[in-house]
């Protein structure tokens, strides 16, 4: 297993003249296992303990009595970062993240990546809005298998009995109510205004066959009728015909009208239904289906259609109430709904206690209170640029949590039936890093041979690996703690030669692995004022850095562990980190990059994706 070997608490072991510990990872190599998820990214888990900060208390006054007296290190950390796989950080459209002219790494990006893992290492909250986004995910199980179809089911169908030909017949129905989501001008409330629907069947060479999937028709006359009424085009639909048992294609719209637009029957809309549902469906994102808003009519078109001047956005949908409030709303009567779980409701409370303020606050900053004491200054490149051609990209899918079975704990053994899903007891994964791929020039690159071209996509022009940038991290007046928990982001590297981080867009596909090389600086403000005016003494106060190090790092180590109840969790924690941000398993191309790519959806062999395959811990993957 990787990263199984560990520092004692209190001492420094085989520090200096001993390299047994570099490279510890060197025969690791993929595992197959058959029925096991892969995707490039994976997760290392939580412990449900935060270590705080040095202050008794969360306020001003303790931070700047702390700070006051034990904030006595002040100086500066030095970066060489080389690029060990293809790099891009986007700048002016396909181009490199230059400037001024010449590629730089900006200090942002590098402290995004330096806090996410000094989070990990310190053991720190994780806090809605500040380390997650939290939010309702959406999902629509209508034909899926196991429990989260049952779910889905229970919570948008209902059976109901009639009467067919004198027999008793009992069929499911959707529980989605037809009418028309509208906003009103001035206040911006949203509202939906009860109407009437019904299924029709699409004729033979009907008109509407033609109609565009997710798409409305407005409106349109009924025929001997002076009823006009709104068209829902949601696309064909399959079901088993039951006397040839094959698989047909079916074509159904659905139908709205009669609205009542009357003030006193509009149902409200809770504002935080409608942000959840634009989270879910962004209005300029092709890959995340529907979006009502791309629909709508606005503004005088909206008046103009509902007759009522106080309505500046109008669309027709389908949607549940309770208790006389909108829950949910969609396109067509079977559409996403959200959980009633938001992702925040899976992390324990422990980690979100907001009375704690841990490491990453106190140098950091903690919101309102008090500011960094870390500073991120831009890479900048050093040497002759390498660059790599332009070229498409393969498609950078954004995160997608919805897949329970990969963000959610598991039991091992589960399978469909007992699966965890977003509105069950589970926890989350942890923090999601992504594995490196190796130094491959060309496997980041669209094959549009095989691959899909998605409209919108632009290209990129990555760096080559081999690439040298040269930064600084500023600190001011950080106790030792505080600056050894710094430091020990870069001493994984310095433990382990095999040790690698991602920075940069495509890490998905490969792009972003870096080595990082530190060193430490610190300055005496004593000194170094008490020369000030000295033409040759501009730089006294200096002190090298590099022998204060393992005395850092060990001070560190041992206020984690004091302040640990589960020590030996969170080595397995710190064990799981070590694996993930490890390069030499990359080592063997041929039967790793497999074990990166995502899995295949659609694939007559392959049902891994289908039949919701767990993603195993890190070390799992690895022997």
């Amino acid at each position: 297993m990787a990263g199984n070997n560990y520092r004692g608490n209190n001492s420094r072991n085989n520090r200096n003249g001993n390299n047994n510990r570099r490279g510890n990872h060197n025969n690791n190599t993929p595992v197959s296992v058959e029925r096991n998820a892969e995707a490039p990214y994976n997760f290392v888990p939580l412990i449900s303990e935060v270590v705080a900060g040095e202050i008794a208390e969360v306020s001003q006054a303790a931070y700047k009595e702390h700070v006051l007296a034990h904030g006595k290190n002040t100086g500066y950390i030095d970066l060489e970062i080389t690029s060990k796989s293809p790099l891009f950080i986007g700048g002016n459209g396909e181009k490199f993240f230059a400037p001024s002219g010449k590629p730089m790494i900006p200090g942002s990006s590098i402290r995004g990546m330096v806090k996410n893992l000094f989070k990990i290492i310190t053991c720190g909250s994780m806090r809605p809005g500040e380390d997650i986004e939290d939010k309702h995910l959406y999902s629509r199980g209508m034909a899926a298998k196991g429990n989260f179809g049952k779910y889905y089911s229970e919570r948008m169908s209902e059976m109901k009995t009639f009467t067919n030909d004198g027999k008793q017949v009992r069929k499911s129905f959707s529980k989605a109510q037809p009418g028309f989501l509208i906003k009103l001008k001035g206040t911006g409330e949203y509202y939906v205004c009860p109407a009437q629907g019904k299924k029709v069947k699409y004729e033979e060479n009907d008109r509407r066959r033609s109609a565009k999937k997710g798409s409305v028709t407005w409106p349109v006359k009924k025929e001997d009728t002076d009823i006009y009424r709104c068209e829902i085009h949601t696309g064909k639909m399959t079901h088993k015909d039951k006397k040839t048992g094959r698989f047909e294609d079916k074509w159904i719209y659905y139908t709205i009208f009669s609205p009542d637009w009357r003030k006193e029957n509009r149902i409200p809309v809770p504002s935080e239904v409608v942000r959840d549902y634009d989270n879910d469906h962004p209005a300029n994102d092709k890959l995340k289906g529907i979006s009502l808003r791309a629909l709508a009519k606005k503004d005088n078109e909206a008046a103009g259609f509902t007759h009522c001047k106080d309505i500046d956005f109008v669309v027709p949908c389908c949607y549940l109430a309770e208790d006389g409030v909108v829950q949910h709303f969609g396109h067509g009567l079977h559409y996403r709904i959200p959980y009633k779980k938001s992702i925040a409701d899976h992390i324990s409370k422990n980690l979100k206690d907001e009375s704690v303020a841990d490491l990453s606050d106190m140098i950091f900053g903690r919101r309102e209170l008090w500011g960094s004491r870390v500073f991120f200054e831009d890479a900048l490149h050093d040497g002759t640029v390498k660059k790599l051609g332009s070229s498409l990209t393969h498609p950078l899918l954004s995160p997608k949590p919805t897949s329970f079975q990969l963000y959610l704990e598991q039991s091992p053994d589960a399978d469909m039936n007992t699966l965890k899903h977003w509105d069950e007891e589970a926890k989350i994964r942890g923090y999601k890093l992504y594995w490196h791929q190796g130094n491959n020039e060309n496997q980041w690159q669209l094959n549009k041979n095989k691959d899909k071209v998605i409209d919108g996509m632009k290209p990129i022009e990555p760096l080559a690996a081999n690439n040298l940038f040269k930064g600084r991290i500023r600190f001011s007046n950080l106790s030792d703690v505080e600056l050894g928990a710094l430091l020990a982001v870069f001493d994984l590297a310095r433990q382990d030669e095999n040790i690698c981080y991602k920075l940069g867009m495509g890490k998905s596909i490969g792009l972003g692995s870096v080595e990082i090389s530190a060193s430490l600086h610190l300055i005496d403000e004593a000194a170094r004022y008490g020369c000030m005016f000295d033409a040759d003494g501009m730089a006294a106060g200096d002190a090298d850095g590099e022998k204060q190090w393992d005395r850092l790092i060990s001070g560190f180590e041992a206020y984690r562990a004091q302040h640990l109840q589960r020590e030996k969790a969170f080595q397995k924690v710190l064990s799981e980190l070590k694996t993930m941000l490890d390069w030499s398993v990359t080592k063997n191309q041929a039967k790793w990059l497999p074990k990166m790519a995502y899995m295949p959806i659609g694939d007559k062999t392959d049902h891994r994706y289908r039949d919701r395959a767990i993603l195993k811990k890190p070390s799992e993957y690895i022997q």
